[in-house]
């Protein structure tokens, strides 16, 4: 068997109160039928996942991540992402993710004066 192989296709980072959307296409993946075939988790914290598509060539899904509550006051966080086909869990593969702590900033006020 082939080792899957994942392409991330958008940002590798995002902000730590999740929501975040990762698209990856991964290579050698076994076929899935349902977003229910396979689970992704971030760390520890399960993520939630929906598919694309499922061929012979690859897998795409659109991962959305979860809260990352242990960043603390640290400015970012390197954590495994791995996702698990259900029926084939010795096939899982994983890619690197960055939390990022997001400050709060003014865009506008109203009125402007007065």
């Amino acid at each position: 068997d082939l080792v899957p192989i994942a392409s991330v296709k958008s940002a590798v980072s995002g902000p730590k109160i999740g929501g975040a959307f990762i698209l990856v296409s991964i290579a050698n993946f076994p076929l899935l039928s349902s977003a229910d075939d396979a689970e992704v988790s971030f760390a520890a914290a399960a993520g939630s996942l929906q598919l694309k598509s499922s061929s012979a060539e690859a897998t795409v899904l659109t991962l959305v991540t979860p809260e990352y509550t242990t960043l603390g006051t640290a400015s970012s966080a390197l954590v495994d992402v791995t996702v698990t086909p259900k029926k084939q869990p010795d096939r899982a593969i994983v890619f690197q993710y960055t939390y990022v702590a997001v400050s709060p900033a003014v865009t506008a006020f109203t009125p402007a004066s007065g």
